[in-house]
């Protein structure tokens, strides 16, 4: 009877600390990560890039929402070389840490977050800022997006 007593201790003691770091980390992903902001550099390299526009750096600060759409066969889009999606939010909790990207996003959406290349096309899916309901944000940061063209060459 003392054994079991032991064992309903400690698990109760573990749902207390368990609890405890659910409640930290909500707090600081209302208090801390929501105001994190993360400037990312991106450098993307293309062929046929004018020499006039090679170094030139372009800044992403909103987005347009079709990031699932990217990879369908549509004719436009063979047209595109860039495009600037988002945003996930990253569902506002993840992990991008010690080469670790995950999220719970990346159950809906394949491209979640970053760059993505399929031949000579690009898709950039931005991280996003704000929040949608939780006010806050953990693991996943707000950001905005630096992009930096560089003119490849031939191959």
């Amino acid at each position: 009877m003392v054994f079991l007593s032991f064992q309903l201790d400690s698990a109760r003691n573990i749902g207390f600390i368990l609890a405890g770091l659910h409640f930290i980390a909500i707090i600081y992903g209302i208090f801390v990560g929501r105001w994190s902001w993360k400037v990312r550099p991106v450098e993307l390299s293309f062929e046929h890039l004018p020499e006039a526009m090679d170094g030139v750096k372009i800044l992403q600060i909103s987005d347009v929402h079709i990031g699932s759409f990217y990879g369908q066969t549509h004719k436009v889009q063979k047209a595109i070389d860039l495009t600037l999606s988002g945003h996930t939010h990253g569902m506002q909790f993840g992990i991008e840490r010690f080469g670790i990207r995950w999220s719970p996003v990346s159950f809906v959406y394949p491209k979640w977050a970053g760059l993505y290349q399929v031949d000579q096309q690009f898709l950039y899916v931005n991280r996003g800022f704000g929040y949608l309901g939780f006010p806050g944000r953990v693991g996943i940061y707000p950001e905005i997006t630096e992009f930096t063209l560089k003119r490849s060459k031939a191959q």
